[in-house]
């Protein structure tokens, strides 16, 4: 394995991480190359005040979970794998301390502080309790979480509901920044400058301070396209399946680009979902079977919510596939489906002109470079275990 000679930090590179910092990778090649740019911001090193997450569904191609390995391995750094967990029935009771329980000889502010801390301390440990840090070998592989989350909504997220993203990956990686310590930090966030649709909606979101942390898009401040990346990663292969010249950084993801994220994520396009059904016949049992039993849940009233795609249900679409020897792709399938805080959706609206774009960008730059405050008292990371040995689930 051939080392990287890691070049000296750059605080003005808008990779580099001034404050608590969550980058949030999906598993795909956008991200890998967001973290690698990361890493050389850090000259190969990142300081422990910055965190690269991954939220496995547990509906990941097996190529993700070895890519997101690989790269944790090959680059030297830190991946915690976290995957949603059901939150507790009851509030989590917690004896404090004497020195964080309040008393009538303080002042209101000594009280208020005293108070504001057993709330961090109770949201740290209620944080802890609704993720698990798994690693490659444990990490599920059958959607049992997520066929759990499903059967605590009692219908199936879709095109309009999308709370499978909320719940798998936003608020599971949220919990982690919780249970570390940290009341509010700055979201890393992989959407390049020619999604700006997207990227948009990052900033919009900030605006409404509604969220414990910021989001930033430093590949959208450096004007990285999807060119960028596929040259990254691919070199001059047009086929990542079908390589003719070497691979730049000497291994790769795998995988079309539509074929990132959940397996048949219902925000595919038709003929992309069909060619995975027809590559993989065995991925569709899954999704058919959710849809089975949402369609057996007698509180569930809506046809829509009983199906993952409201044009066709999993199973009339695995006939169609038996049924046709080649389903053509069209323009508006090939998009990239990597998944991290907002999944792709449909995207497809009036065109970002320039002086707008200009405004996104330099509020991208603000969220970069404005000091976010450092946690009291921050856990350390849970243990090392994503290695190739860890028990599996």
């Amino acid at each position: 394995m051939t080392s990287i000679n890691w070049p000296a930090p750059d605080p003005t590179s808008p990779y580099f991480c001034h404050g608590p910092t969550l980058v949030s990778f999906s598993g795909g090649r956008t991200s890998a190359y967001m973290l690698f740019q990361v890493l050389w911001a850090h000259g190969g090193v990142l300081p422990d005040y910055v965190v690269v997450a991954f939220a496995n569904t547990g509906r990941e191609l097996p190529e993700t979970l070895r890519f997101v390995h690989e790269c944790g391995v090959r680059w030297d750094v830190r991946i915690v794998w976290v995957e949603w967990r059901p939150p507790a029935a009851e509030r989590l009771k917690m004896p404090f301390p004497a020195e964080l329980c309040s008393s009538r000889k303080e002042s209101k502010e000594e009280n208020a502080r005293r108070a504001a801390e057993r709330k961090r301390q109770r949201d740290i440990a209620e944080a802890e309790r609704r993720f698990a840090v798994v690693g490659f070998n444990s990490a599920d592989r059958d959607g049992k979480w997520f066929a759990e989350l499903i059967r605590r909504k009692r219908y199936l997220p879709n095109q309009d509901m999308r709370y499978c993203t909320e719940k798998l990956k936003i608020e599971t990686m949220k919990w982690l920044m919780v249970s570390l310590g940290y009341g509010f930090w700055y979201n890393m966030v992989g959407l390049r400058a020619d999604e700006r649709h997207r990227v948009i909606k990052q900033v919009l979101r900030n605006a409404t301070g509604l969220e414990r942390f910021v989001s930033g898009c430093p590949m959208a401040v450096a004007g990285v396209t999807k060119v960028v990346i596929w040259r990254f990663w691919l070199g001059l292969n047009l086929n990542p399946k079908a390589l003719t010249s070497p691979l730049p950084q000497g291994f790769d993801l795998g995988l079309w680009p539509w074929e990132g994220n959940c397996d048949l994520c219902f925000l595919k396009g038709r003929g992309n979902k069909s060619a995975m059904i027809r590559a993989r016949p065995w991925v569709a049992i899954w999704w058919s079977a959710q849809e089975a039993l949402a369609t057996a849940a007698t509180a569930i009233r809506s046809s829509y919510a009983k199906r993952f795609d409201k044009r066709e249900s999993v199973e009339t679409l695995v006939r169609a596939v038996e049924a046709s020897p080649e389903i053509t792709f069209t323009a508006e399938d090939e998009r990239d489906a990597e998944c991290g805080v907002t999944c792709v959706g449909n995207d497809v609206s009036e065109p970002v002109d320039d002086d707008a774009w200009e405004w996104v960008v330099e509020r991208l730059r603000r969220a970069t470079i404005d000091p976010l405050p450092m946690p009291t008292g921050r856990a350390a990371l849970p243990p090392v275990i994503n290695d190739l040995f860890e028990e599996a689930a």
